[in-house]
């Protein structure tokens, strides 16, 4: 099922607009009817933390300008019945207190939902805020569970079932062989070193061991070298795009690439990283990731939104991935209807199944019992400092 993103529904709009005069306050909608926070006649109000400046802003500001690029589009095509989405964007430098601090002004404010955001570490600490606030927190750039909280909702698969699925994958394309792992520290580490050693043996590898680093460490050649003497087949790679390109660096650097593939998860299939890496490192990725590529056809939607609402900014895999999530939002919008509230909102999620609300992305399903959107991600290799699609990579819910 798709709806059209850049006409979304303009001609209803108008004729509640007429029907009923607008003016109506923050808690009516445009024809009377009961709305929620963030929401009045004519502007959707939302919210979203973002790593503006620090470590990962490169590619945290492109994710926040693909989905601006929508947010645009659609407000120049008379908003969503009427409302133009307004989003207010507040730095966190990739730190959780800033990120607690931008989450309860959104509450304060107060938002409709907190949408978008880039990395673990701003999710992890501002999600039990939110669920005390039942704000939704929609589509962060990030693949850590939080189970049992019905206000979060997560696009990409999870870090632990990429994991399975890339170390299978693998297996089966490049052949049998050992795995070593490099992983960065965040509340689900433990689960996925787990589901990557069951991976392994499933696939018929041998695991090696793995070392657990801090975001932000500057110096990886004790890592590689540990690593080194293990003389692994493939390397797995998970943790923030900068880290992971100072430890493949630092692999290239002591000659210690694995002898098949560096495996990873989407911070890999990414163009930041395949540009801050030596080429026989890049030539050596196996990776998924959660849109299709700026050449695909499935995202020439996206790629004209953003030339056209946000010209000059770069089209990356992040900016895709901005642009995708934010369709689905709009769509959501769309669906609730104009009586626009956050438990109309959650509840159209919760019946989305199979929708193909952003061809960039994979089809989303939602459910009660389901807060994860995408179940299939696009397999990626690199080659001459170009990401090559492979087609598509199933990734499975995995028990630990």
């Amino acid at each position: 099922m798709k709806r059209s993103i850049g006409q979304p529904l303009t001609a209803v709009a108008v004729l509640l607009a007429v029907a009923c005069g607008g003016g109506a306050s923050s808690s009516s909608a445009s024809n009377g009817g009961a709305t929620g926070p963030g929401v009045t006649s004519d502007t959707i109000q939302i919210g979203t933390t973002n790593a503006q400046t620090g470590n990962v802003s490169g590619p945290a500001t492109l994710t926040q300008a693909g989905a601006q690029a929508v947010f645009d589009k659609v407000n120049a095509g008379g908003g969503v019945y009427g409302r133009k989405i307004k989003d207010t964007v507040l730095d966190d430098g990739y730190t959780a207190p800033k990120a607690v601090a931008n989450a309860r002004t959104f509450i304060d404010q107060p938002v409709l939902a907190v949408f978008g955001g880039y990395g673990t570490v701003p999710s992890q600490s501002i999600v039990p805020i939110l669920e005390q606030a039942k704000v939704p927190y929609l589509f962060p750039y990030q693949g850590n569970p939080y189970p049992g909280d019905k206000y979060v909702f997560l696009m990409m698969p999870l870090y632990r079932n990429q994991t399975a699925a890339v170390i299978k994958a693998a297996i089966e394309k490049y052949g049998k062989g050992t795995v070593y792992a490099l992983v960065g520290k965040t509340a689900d580490t433990p689960q996925t070193v787990q589901v990557a050693q069951q991976a392994t043996a499933q696939a018929g590898g041998t695991w090696l061991g793995y070392d657990e680093v801090n975001q932000g460490t500057t110096d990886y050649t004790p890592y590689v070298l540990r690593m080194k003497q293990t003389h692994p087949d493939f390397v797995l790679v998970s943790t923030t795009p900068t880290d992971c390109a100072r430890y493949v660096t630092a692999m290239v650097a002591q000659g210690a690439l694995p002898a098949k593939r560096i495996l990873g998860l989407q911070t890999l299939a990414t163009e930041s990283f395949i540009n801050a890496v030596p080429p026989e490192a890049s030539n050596a990725v196996f990776a998924p990731g959660p849109n299709a590529a700026p050449s695909n056809k499935l995202a020439a939607d996206c790629v004209a939104t953003v030339h056209k609402y946000s010209p000059g900014t770069q089209v990356t895999m992040e900016t895709l991935w901005g642009c995708g999530t934010a369709q689905v939002f709009v769509y959501a919008l769309q669906k609730t209807g104009a009586h626009l509230t956050r438990d109309g909102l959650l509840k159209t999620l919760e019946g989305m199944h199979q929708v193909d609300a952003a061809p960039v992305l994979t089809p989303v399903s939602f459910s009660a019992s389901n807060h994860v959107g995408e179940a299939t991600m696009y397999q990626f290799t690199s080659s001459g400092k170009q990401l090559v699609s492979g087609g598509t990579m199933p990734i499975a819910n995995v028990a630990t």
